[in-house]
């Protein structure tokens, strides 16, 4: 199947700019994650590696905000790694999961604080990013069929909140 430019340029930019790994791009644009491998190989071979340009977007948001982002980016999707490894885990009983549960909990805690404290952006991100979860939560339950249009709204709005925070 034949995709869209956009679909592609979407891909790019979701592993140059937003970092993700080729598996989350590709659950983000419902595509499999051997159409993403074989995108980037093929935009390498054309002179566009998009390893090199993440790095370069990476190094030209120099600052002390953009580098405690990018830490936070990189702790985030770790720790959602661990905890799906943790709900999938057949072999650990169930009180040592909870433990493990609550000692990611703390690890986050303090490096959401941490990260605060280095950048107050993070920490205004952080509230900005609590109330559109609380919003689409409270959506979802009270008003089910507006669901499409909040969806709809959050795209543009994200990049107006990248806009604020940075």
């Amino acid at each position: 199947m034949a995709h869209a430019p956009e679909i592609k340029s979407r891909a790019r930019a979701l592993y140059v700019f937003d970092r993700y790994d080729l598996t989350k791009v590709a659950e983000r644009i419902g595509v499999s994650v051997g159409t993403v491998r074989r995108w980037k190989s093929q935009a390498g071979a054309e002179g566009d590696c998009w390893d090199r340009s993440r790095t370069a977007a990476s190094m030209a948001s120099t600052g002390t905000d953009n580098m405690v982002t990018m830490l936070v980016e990189d702790y985030v999707q770790l720790h959602l790694a661990v905890i799906e490894d943790l709900k999938t885990a057949k072999d650990i009983k169930p009180m040592d999961k909870a433990e493990a549960l609550a000692g990611l909990a703390d690890a986050f805690n303090k490096t959401i604080n941490a990260a605060g404290r280095a950048s107050p952006k993070i920490s205004e991100l952080a509230v900005a990013q609590d109330v559109i979860k609380r919003l689409g939560d409270y959506v979802a339950e009270q008003f089910p069929q507006h669901g499409e249009a909040f969806v709809e709204i959050l795209q543009p709005f994200g990049t107006e909140l990248s806009a604020v925070y940075g």
